[in-house]
């Protein structure tokens, strides 16, 4: 009886030790993964460009946006609708500022600059997205476009200059495309 007894406590004991074993044989969380868990986002897969690491910061524009030819599968923080991944944590999408200044001094509003694409050929082209960043080394709100074209290896932005008020179609087109 003392010997089964003396058994059982040194299974438990082995198997305590084997899993302390792969505890400490696991690689930590890195901060970048435990900032995409405590904002709430989810831990998953996708295709980045492959000059692109894991974690990529999906609110900013290219990371992700390479043709499959030019792409690598990298761990990503899905952070749903409405939000991305700034590289720290899940937050609202778009940057937090809502006005855009070129280098020369010259500013625009978010508000201003949506107005002006939706009265651009930019609205012909595509229906303008909630994704959105200013470009302050150029002086350009680019604007996230679903376009009614489907062009392949493209992401089409809407780029409206803070000086001029313009705006065009930035096709952003990746990768070898068919002659």
């Amino acid at each position: 009886m003392k010997q089964r007894h003396a058994l059982g406590i040194i299974a438990v004991l082995v198997g305590i030790l084997g899993f302390l074993l792969f505890l400490s044989a696991s690689p930590a969380p890195s901060a970048a993964e435990q900032g995409c868990i405590a904002s709430g986002g989810t831990v998953t897969t996708g295709l980045c460009c492959q000059s692109t690491g894991d974690f990529p910061d999906t609110c900013a524009i290219g990371a992700c946006g390479c043709a499959p030819g030019q792409s690598h599968e990298v761990r990503v923080c899905d952070c749903g609708e409405g939000r991305c991944f700034d590289g720290t944590a899940c937050v609202p999408v778009g940057p937090q500022e809502s006005v855009c200044t070129s280098p020369n001094g010259t500013s625009m509003t978010l508000d201003e600059a949506m107005a002006i694409a939706m009265a651009s050929e930019c609205n012909e082209i595509g229906t303008l997205q909630p994704m959105h960043v200013c470009n302050a080394n150029t002086g350009t709100w680019w604007i996230d476009l679903e376009s009614f074209i489907a062009k392949a290896g493209c992401s089409p932005a809407c780029v409206v200059d803070v000086e001029t008020g313009r705006a065009s179609v930035n096709w952003r087109c990746t990768g070898a495309l068919p002659s």
